[in-house]
């Protein structure tokens, strides 16, 4: 099969030599708060099969009530936590930037 030739501009190549800390931290807070979606229902579906077993009970620090404000609360607490990673991490990206020249990206 052929590749099909794209006619056009060649790619241009550009380097990344600072990131906005507040704008990273809420790429990165989003991407953590969506990540926590993908495992609380298998959470959820293990407090839900506790109960039903009889292994989990309304008398113990980890209660169902309990589990399930956890549960609601665990993607605003990694969202915050994806912040303030994300904001660290832009940071540490614009320091070593300064002195190595930051990442070079090929754009067309």
């Amino acid at each position: 099969m052929d590749t099909p030739i794209i006619s056009g501009p060649p790619p241009r190549s550009v380097r990344l030599r600072k990131i906005h800390p507040v704008s990273c931290g809420k790429i990165f807070a989003a991407l953590y708060a969506l990540g926590t979606l993908l495992f609380v229902p298998f959470i959820i579906f293990g407090i839900m099969l506790g109960i039903s077993t009889g292994q989990i009970s309304g008398d113990k620090a980890f209660s169902p009530p309990v589990m399930m404000l956890f549960c609601i609360a665990l993607p605003f607490a990694y969202g915050l936590a994806g912040f303030v990673f994300g904001v660290i991490a832009a940071s540490l990206y614009n320091l070593v930037a300064r002195f190595l020249g930051g990442l070079e990206v090929e754009i067309e």
